[in-house]
């Protein structure tokens, strides 16, 4: 005898969608300034994203223009 299970589908908002995105575009820029140099290596700090399984680099605000890109990326 099969007993059918019902699985409950999650529902994803369009407010979750628009934080997936943001935060994806974010990860996007942070990794490209490392990579291309724009800021000094001391200016991104490692850290752990579990639900992705990887390390991503976090840029800081050490200066004007880090903060600049930083603000632009979270307040549009």
């Amino acid at each position: 005898m099969v007993v059918a299970q019902k699985v409950k589908e999650a529902e994803i908002t369009e407010q979750d969608s628009l934080l997936l995105t943001r935060n994806l575009l974010r990860i996007a820029i942070f990794n490209i300034s490392y990579i291309r140099g724009l800021f000094p290596e001391n200016y991104f700090n490692d850290k752990s994203v579990p639900a992705l399984e990887m390390k991503i680099k976090k840029l800081m605000p050490l200066d004007a223009e880090s903060r600049r890109l930083i603000d632009w990326m979270e307040k549009g």
